[in-house]
């Protein structure tokens, strides 16, 4: 359970290292090698310069909610598959909704992202006020 329990940390600390804009700490997070993807954006940065310019460059929301958090731990091969669902709130009061597909390798500083691939599924959800039947 220790590897799943770091591997969690890692998730909830990517929300708060970005939500905090805390770029100096990505290597927190993610392997020297490692790698951020949104396709739908086309958006593909490989090695940490390339993920930290990136994420000092992008308009990001207010928060990232992460939530339904599935880890499987390859046993003794040192590397995970994480699946995360996300909210995130904008100013404007709508919201980016979508998931994370992550690959996560153990590395001598602990458990860290080798792939977070970002999956877009609604770019600006909007609540809805309620219908007056």
């Amino acid at each position: 359970m220790a590897d799943r329990d770091d591997i969690e940390r890692i998730i909830n600390l990517y929300g708060h290292i970005l939500d905090e804009r805390e770029w100096d700490r990505l290597g927190d997070v993610f392997a020297p090698d490692g790698s951020f993807v949104i396709a739908s954006m086309q958006v593909n940065c490989r090695g940490l310069a390339q993920v930290d310019a990136f994420m000092r460059s992008a308009r990001h929301p207010l928060a990232h909610y992460s939530t339904n958090i599935v880890i499987d731990v390859v046993e003794g091969a040192d590397r995970a598959a994480a699946r995360v669902k996300v909210w995130a709130p904008r100013a404007s009061g709508s919201a980016v909704i979508g998931s994370y597909r992550d690959d996560v390798v153990r590395t001598p500083a602990g458990w860290r992202f080798l792939t977070r691939d970002v999956r877009i599924t609604e770019p600006a959800w909007r609540s809805r006020p309620p219908r007056a039947d």
